[in-house]
């Protein structure tokens, strides 16, 4: 999953049921390093690096769930999909901290934030049995991100299909069953795989569902500067996945024709071009446009300030 994001000016709406914060920040060395501003206090946080070594600029997430300090796990979502040490540190009430290994001296991290109560984050221990549904989330995710133990991260939107049993990873490998099976009225189910249900090893998840995030698909054509459209919103992050053997793509803070993978990659051409009003443009590398490959994408909004700050306004848009 990687990201495409636009700063739309203030990035924070403590109003809404999903709260979204698409921000960077310069390391300096430090450890831990707080970053402050996100406005609320998260739940999730996607970190990855613009520039650095293989270990910095794979994406990585930690959610509540985790512990923290110096012992504590962040899981890679690209990279070999282990859970690590020393890099997402914690939450607080108005942004993270980060340890020395996403905070080398003069490097640009990019990072999404997710919070409020159409944000949840948990665990389960896995069992090794099929068909095994994970309830009391309390509303069918739109987006579901998943990893345990050496496990790479798996994740499924509503684009793939609620009941289709297939989900994606964010490393280039092909989509694949038996994992996350299918998004449910109340959780999500899973196979017998181990990537999602290794007997005795601890997931976790993250699920969200609100009006400003959403899901779809396109097919590959080749053509440079395309435009996706229909996402409903002016999207602040983007993830683009290929169902085969490409990893995903993502922009997030980046300026110009350059966006992430999610993978331990330099940012690079010709991917996620930019963000645009209802939706991102693309290039014609094969990780978003090859032709006639099948792409799944996620994208991020924020509510404008007018609806945030006017309720009844904010109830009318939803």
């Amino acid at each position: 999953m990687v990201l495409i994001g636009r700063q739309l000016g203030l990035t924070q709406y403590n109003n809404m049921a999903l709260s979204v914060k698409a921000g960077t920040y310069t390391g300096n060395g430090s450890n831990p390093k707080t970053i402050s501003g996100v406005g609320f206090q998260p739940k999730v946080v996607i970190v990855f690096a613009t520039s650095g070594g293989a270990d910095q600029q794979a994406a990585c997430f930690k959610t509540t769930d985790m512990a923290t300090g110096a012992s504590g796990l962040t899981s890679n979502m690209g990279e070999n999909g282990q859970q690590t040490l020393g890099l997402i540190d914690s939450f607080n009430s108005d942004g993270f901290t980060v340890r020395e290994r996403k905070n080398t001296n003069a490097v640009v991290y990019q990072y999404l934030a997710l919070g409020g109560t159409d944000c949840v984050t948990g665990t389960y221990t896995g069992n090794a049995t099929d068909n095994r549904s994970i309830s009391g989330i309390g509303f069918r995710p739109k987006w579901l991100v998943i990893q345990g133990g050496t496990n790479h991260s798996h994740h499924k939107s509503t684009a793939t299909g609620n009941a289709t049993d297939s989900a994606q990873l964010l490393t280039a490998v092909a989509d694949g069953s038996n994992t996350i099976q299918a998004l449910e009225a109340d959780g999500f189910q899973v196979g017998s795989a181990a990537a999602a249900n290794q007997d005795a090893v601890v997931f976790y998840y993250f699920a969200i569902q609100e009006a400003n995030v959403t899901s779809g698909t396109y097919t590959g054509n080749a053509t440079d500067d395309r435009s996706i459209t229909g996402v409903g919103f002016d999207p602040v992050a983007v993830i683009v996945k290929q169902t085969s053997s490409q990893q995903g793509r993502g922009y997030s803070g980046n300026t110009g024709d350059s966006s992430n993978f999610m993978r331990s990659a330099a940012p690079a051409a010709n991917g996620i071009q930019s963000l645009i009003a209802d939706g991102f443009t693309i290039g014609t590398d094969a990780t978003v446009n090859a032709n006639t490959a099948t792409y799944f994408w996620v994208a991020f909004g924020e509510t404008p300030l007018s609806l945030t700050a006017n309720p009844e306004l904010r109830l009318a848009f939803i």
